[in-house]
């Protein structure tokens, strides 16, 4: 039936229906809007809507918390008083793209932007925005949530994981991650640089395992893995090289958010070094409780800390017995003076060291020499922190160098023995003359009284004074003769002039030499410093050069008119002696050996061959040396050399 056909009650009828109808649906649409309306004010987002303009349609009880701002305060608001300043021209941007084309990038997506609350502070947010319609009108709605505290822990996570990357790529270890079948997951630039391989070329922490510590490594491994704890043990790795290296390795397991082990991280430390001074000390160590030396170790205050068992074989004293107390009170009981203590400390502040010769009052009461040698120990600071002593027990050395001194006179004895058959016609020499000039006034006395004529007794008395000076005068050659052969001690040192030696060895030499028909010449420097020496010494060492020169030149018949020049000076820190003579030289066979003993070039019976090397060993004991070498002209220098002593 057509609607102009329907009857009027039939008009009324449909519209009573539809007017329930629609009144149902208005009913049904309110009951949905509160339904929603309370969803939203009970969600923990912020849920807020916005027309097309960009006001704020809606703002639930979460974005109240969320922005500080109450529903009241936003409703009709544009929604940029919730957006930071440097982004709301973005946003119009956005906005009016939107309802120009009904496209937008970040529609329909989780996006992550900056909110502005109230009070001016910005935060993180995470927001999905979506778009409706009402009639004509498009609106906006987006669920947002205050990340704060996800940035937090994701900036605390990246700092950590920074950190731990850090200290990983940087710590001196070498760090290994890998799975329970031995595949490398990570390893840090210390493993490279200790092993050799880089991340590439290894595939397995089995690779780094020597082959007969392979079954060890497992056994750890297997360990760690049931037993979920980390273990730490010392072992040996290898290098790509092959070569070996001491290490301490440290495995941990890696754990699943199930707690089950799935991978292994390993941390080894090359020890090479430190075994190496481990075995060192272990070598001295052994060295210290073996030497035969006692060795003691004292703090600052001269407490005794450490002795070895050789200190208490030299002392008698037990390790226990001297602990903490003071070494000289039990080195030297009853002996120790306030000079000797004042001397120690001294030497060891000025230099770190002291040493020198004391007396030790064994424990059973025996008195022996030791030799002590203490040397400071300092700490990197450069601070005196402890004191080590060495201590030996030199009664035999005493013994031996008492003997050896007996043995040295008696030896210098017999070589200045040697000596006299090449000064004694010098000394006959000497004493004739005196012997004469007294036989002289005697015989011319007994010559006038045979004839009965005595002299007067001034004259008597004028000869006996003229007969004991010529007596005095051979007293003096006696008592110069006893000097040279006597058994003064030679390593008693003195200082000497070198000008006096030569003097009084050419008082001995020089009649003797003029016998001979040699010219000398002598050329003394004025001022000459001291030397430390023994004056009888370096005469004899004077009259053996110039005996050795008397004798060369007596050789020498093809030189006309014989010389020896004696000339002493100073060159630079040394005083200088050179004898030189105008006889053949010496000869190229026989220059390395005339300072040898015994070594002669003298006919069978002449001479001993021990002049030269007399000299040598006296001038050796005045830190003194001879060298000899021949001169241009025919002949031969010796040079002697001493240091100078400063006044």
């Amino acid at each position: 039936m057509k609607d102009d056909e329907k009857t009027k009650e039939q008009l009324i009828s449909e519209l009573i229906l539809l007017r329930i109808k629609n009144s149902r649906l208005l009913e049904d649409s309110r009951g949905r809007e509160k339904h929603y309306f309370s969803i939203a004010q009970s969600a923990r987002n912020a849920i807020i809507s916005v027309d097309s303009e960009g006001y704020i349609t809606f703002f639930n009880y979460a974005a109240e918390t969320i922005f500080g701002y109450l529903f009241k305060e936003v409703i009709g608001k544009p929604v940029t008083m919730i957006i930071p300043e440097r982004y709301r021209e973005a946003y119009h941007s956005g906005m009016v793209q939107f309802v120009k084309t009904g496209k937008a990038k970040i529609i329909g997506r989780t996006i992550e932007l900056v909110g502005l609350r109230k009070d001016g502070r910005e935060f993180p947010i995470e927001m999905y925005i979506s778009s409706w319609k009402s009639g004509r009108e498009i609106f906006f709605t987006g669920n947002i949530r205050d990340i704060t505290e996800r940035k937090q822990a994701e900036e605390e996570l990246r700092a950590t994981k920074e950190q731990l990357e850090s200290f990983i790529n940087n710590t001196a270890d070498a760090i290994a991650i890998w799975d329970l079948k031995g595949g490398m997951f990570q390893i840090n630039k210390a493993f490279e640089e200790i092993f050799g391989w880089t991340g590439k070329e290894i595939s397995g922490i089995m690779q780094m395992v020597p082959e007969h510590l392979i079954e060890e490594a497992k056994g750890f491994i297997q360990k760690v893995v049931s037993s979920g704890k980390a273990i730490t043990y010392e072992t040996v790795r290898q290098r790509k090289d092959k070569s070996l290296l001491d290490a301490i390795v440290t495995l941990t397991p890696i754990r699943d958010t199930a707690r089950n082990v799935v991978a292994l991280a390993s941390t080894c430390r090359d020890i090479t070094q430190r075994k190496q001074q481990e075995n060192k000390l272990r070598l001295a160590a052994k060295v210290f409780e073996n030497t035969i030396e006692g060795i003691m170790l004292t703090d600052t205050e001269g407490n005794i800390e450490w002795v070895n068992p050789a200190f208490t074989k030299i002392t008698g004293h037990l390790e226990e017995d001297v602990i903490n107390k003071q070494f000289l009170l039990i080195l030297y009981p009853g002996q120790v003076t306030e000079e000797t203590i004042k001397g120690v400390h001294t030497s060891l502040k000025s230099t770190g060291q002291w040493q020198g010769e004391n007396w030790l009052k064994h424990k059973n009461g025996d008195i022996s020499p030791v030799w002590i040698s203490m040397s400071a120990i300092k700490n990197e600071s450069g601070e005196t922190v402890q004191f080590v002593s060495m201590l030996r027990d030199i009664t035999e050395q005493v013994k031996m160098n008492k003997e050896k001194q007996r043995l040295q006179e008696q030896t210098s004895r017999a070589q200045r023995l040697a000596s006299l058959s090449t000064i004694s016609a010098g000394i006959a020499h000497e004493i004739n003359q005196p012997l004469n000039t007294m036989r002289v006034i005697v015989d011319g006395m007994l010559y006038w009284h045979k004839r009965g004529r005595l002299p007067e007794h001034d004259k008597i008395i004028k000869n006996l004074n003229k007969i004991s000076a010529q007596v005095g005068r051979v007293d003096e050659i006696i008592k110069h003769m006893r000097s040279l052969v006597g058994s003064g001690n030679a390593t008693e040192l003195e200082l000497c002039n070198l000008n006096n030696a030569v003097g009084d060895a050419f008082g001995v030499l020089g009649r003797q030499l003029t016998s001979h028909k040699i010219n000398v010449v002598k050329k003394l420097a004025k001022d000459l410093p001291g030397v430390l020496g023994n004056a009888h010494r370096l005469e004899e060492v004077v009259i053996n050069l110039l005996v050795n020169a008397m004798h060369a030149l007596d050789k020498a018949n093809s030189v006309s008119e014989k010389k020896i020049k004696c000339l002493t000076c100073v060159s630079g820190e040394k005083v200088i002696l050179e004898i030189s003579d105008n006889a053949t030289g010496i000869s190229v066979d026989i220059k390395d050996s005339i300072f040898d003993p015994f070594f002669t070039t003298k006919d069978s019976g002449d001479g001993m061959g021990l002049g030269l090397s007399i000299v040598q060993t006296l001038l050796s004991g005045f830190n003194g040396q001879i060298e000899a070498y021949n001169n241009e002209k025919g002949g031969a220098t010796f040079r002697v050399e001493l240091p100078v002593i400063k006044s």
